[in-house]
């Protein structure tokens, strides 16, 4: 067979199978020279899109079989997808695959440089879409092909310890991300002024473009970095170019508003010190806006430590207290938490309850929370709540050690006047009365632990509590009501913890409304 010409050898293979064909060609050179086309060619003309070969040697850096498909007439832009209807399928509907992504997305997945740099002297078409390929499409949102993300992506965010491969693309005429995603918030996401700078000469790009979801690249700024000095500097670079720092996406969300939507303090501080109004912001799905959500801020960078972190959100509460915020309005929301920003301020950050105790927030706005059928003072659900997260995590009620270390909080607030009475039934309906349950207030709730787990929480209640904080038709109640154990034998006698509730209770009594044992000693 080795004097055979060529074309007669190649003729035979259209008699042979596949793995007939691939036998041939490794028998010697001569042979796999002249029989080794076909079986690219058959690959091109017979093999699912998925199973291309340029596609199996751009995940491996094989640029020889790149270089001689090429030659042979392979297309260099196949992703996989049979035709453009097939992108938009969901992965479990399009048998064979579980993404799309061309040879330029593999070479650079699989840090194949050489690979890639071949490819992108060779395509036409920069803006190929990827499907699945990366997870960057979980927190995009948007239509499906908003997220068939282009090279440039993979290579400014997921190459970014070379941005020369960005570079080339870019120096190339790539300029989008996706569809609907401009590359210059990807250029924002890492960091890159190099690659912002780049992107800003290319004649198709603003600083002031906007994503599908009519987001600019200060929207994104203000969503990412961790890292302080990347924040700062992004987000200055940004509105120094001449982006509004007030402009409002397709949601009317602001670039402050992400930035409380992804607790980032630091975009926080900086867009407030631009200018940026915080009554703009407007609220989260739950009704929570910037005072409500600032609380909960995490301390999550090494560049600061605790105290300084707490030092700095408590300036920002004074900036948003200042910029007009109403420190007593609720939520609203009825499915988690029904509350005003002192609520969530005792949760998270005592200092910021201290400052809006000082600056007038009210400490008898009923609450609402998840955790409860109906409404509550404060020191209450601040109780119960602890309580119940104590039970979800652990599998038993919060210790006497951990009722202690609220003690500061309930000091706090009961010295603003808070009340540990019940609350009063509503008219109109839209709350739940408790007055029968024992946790309806503090007081009974706390007299209700003594029986069952000790009597921390009674005393931390009485002793910095005053007449102001409870009413004497709720101690009176209180001492007439037998406590029991709900886990024990109703047919046992009555615990003992009893007689220390009368004794406690009588004392407060006696020390807040004299004049009442006074009338009963009569």
């Amino acid at each position: 067979m080795e004097t055979l010409p060529n074309e007669l050898l190649q003729q035979i293979t259209g008699y042979l199978g596949r793995k007939d064909t691939s036998a041939l060609a490794r028998t010697n050179h001569e042979i796999y020279s002249a029989v080794n086309p076909v079986l690219y060619k058959d690959n091109f003309v017979h093999d699912r899109p998925s199973d291309s070969c340029v596609l199996w040697a751009a995940r491996r850096g094989r640029i020889e079989t790149i270089k001689r498909a090429y030659s042979l007439g392979a297309n260099l832009e196949t992703t996989g997808a049979c035709s453009d209807t097939d992108m938009p399928l969901p992965w479990n509907e399009t048998p064979y695959r579980n993404g799309f992504a061309s040879g330029m997305h593999h070479a650079l997945g699989g840090r194949h440089d050489d690979t890639f740099y071949y490819l992108l002297q060779r395509v036409s078409n920069l803006d190929i879409p990827s499907l699945f390929f990366c997870q960057c499409a979980k927190w995009t949102g948007g239509s499906l092909e908003f997220r068939w993300w282009y090279p440039l992506h993979q290579a400014i965010v997921h190459r970014t310890e070379k941005p020369e491969l960005a570079a080339a693309l870019i120096a190339r005429g790539a300029y989008l991300s996706s569809m609907g995603y401009h590359a210059l918030c990807d250029a924002v996401q890492v960091g890159s002024e190099y690659l912002i700078d780049l992107l800003l000469q290319h004649p198709q790009v603003s600083v002031k473009d906007v994503t599908w979801h009519g987001e600019t690249a200060l929207h994104c700024a203000a969503k990412f970095h961790k890292d302080e000095a990347i924040c700062r500097a992004m987000i200055r670079k940004l509105t120094n170019l001449g982006v509004p720092v007030d402009l409002k996406d397709a949601d009317g969300k602001t670039a402050l508003a992400n930035a409380f939507q992804k607790r980032n303090l630091t975009a926080v501080e900086e867009l407030l010190e631009l200018g940026a109004d915080p009554n703009a912001v407007g609220r989260d799905p739950v009704g929570r806006g910037p005072l409500h959500l600032i609380p909960s801020f995490p301390h999550r960078t090494r560049e600061m430590d605790a105290e300084s972190f707490q030092v700095r959100r408590l300036d920002a509460v004074r900036r948003l207290v200042e910029a007009g915020a109403d420190i007593n309005e609720s939520t609203g929301d009825r499915e988690f938490d029904d509350a005003p920003p002192l609520w969530f301020a005792c949760l998270k950050d005592l200092r910021v309850a201290e400052y809006l105790l000082s600056i007038g927030a009210r400490t008898d706005i009923p609450i609402f929370n998840e955790f409860r059928s109906g409404k509550q003072y404060m020191i209450a659900a601040l109780l119960v709540q602890t309580d119940v997260l104590c039970v979800r995590r652990f599998g038993w009620s919060m210790s006497e050690q951990r009722v202690r270390d609220l003690e500061e909080t309930v000091a706090l607030l009961l010295q603003h006047g808070a009340s540990i009475d019940e609350v009063q039934s509503t008219d109109d309906g839209e709350w739940s009365d408790d007055d029968d349950d024992d946790g309806g207030s503090a007081l009974l709730y706390a007299c209700h632990r003594v029986v069952r787990q000790g009597s921390a929480c009674l005393e931390i209640l009485l002793k910095h509590g005053t007449r102001r904080n409870v009413s004497l038709e709720h101690l009176q109640k209180a001492m007439g009501t037998y406590f029991f154990d709900l886990g024990a034998d109703l047919e046992d006698e009555l615990p003992d913890g009893n007689e220390v509730i009368q004794c406690m209770l009588a004392e407060f009594v006696a020390r807040e409304y004299p004049e009442a044992v006074a009338g009963d000693n009569e």
